[in-house]
């Protein structure tokens, strides 16, 4: 059964952050949850947010395996690129 809870944009940000930190460089499946985890939440989140988990992108030493590491580094490109495209839209 399917049960729906209520939780703030701040507290899913606290479980996706956390989600990114650990699933990079972790050579499992995790890490293309969690790139598609950001794909979906990232419109919900504050600019601010989303810079940080770029951040934690940029700042991995290692991405894992070869396939995980072209999911990160699109992803990646993807954020820096999402506010730019929205703030043009908005003009």
């Amino acid at each position: 059964m399917r049960k729906t809870i209520t939780i703030t944009t701040e507290d899913v940000y606290l479980f996706l952050i956390s989600a990114v930190r650990y699933a990079l460089g972790s050579r499992s499946y995790i890490a293309g949850w969690a790139c598609r985890q950001v794909r979906a939440i990232a419109p919900k989140l504050e600019a601010c947010q989303r810079e940080m988990i770029i951040e934690s992108i940029r700042r991995c030493k290692d991405y894992g395996i070869k396939y995980d590491k072209k999911s990160w580094l699109e992803l990646l490109d993807w954020l820096e690129s999402y506010d730019s495209k929205k703030n043009k839209a908005k003009r």
